[in-house]
């Protein structure tokens, strides 16, 4: 179920799902690579999380999590700053 409900997601703000292995040892989901680092990434001293916070465009979270929210069969519970990606 939660492989189809990932592959329905499109969206510019959301990390695209490519595909999963479900018959090998350890199932995957396969997502789309990222160069972009999560912000609470350990190469950031702390001072420049907060300055990177502040650069953000908080809209484009926002519109990532409304659009999970109305999926009907999703509610993204886990909003941290490491499943925050930043280029």
């Amino acid at each position: 179920k939660e492989v189809h409900i990932l592959s329905d997601l499109k969206h510019p703000n959301i990390v695209l799902y490519m595909g999963h292995a479900l018959q090998s040892i350890l199932p995957a989901c396969h997502l789309v690579y990222v160069k972009w680092q999560p912000i609470r990434s350990t190469s950031y001293k702390e001072n420049k999380i907060y300055k990177i916070t502040a650069a953000i465009n908080k809209d484009d979270i926002v519109q990532g999590m409304v659009y999970l929210h109305n999926m009907k069969e999703m509610l993204h519970r886990d909003l941290k700053s490491s499943n925050v990606l930043i280029g």
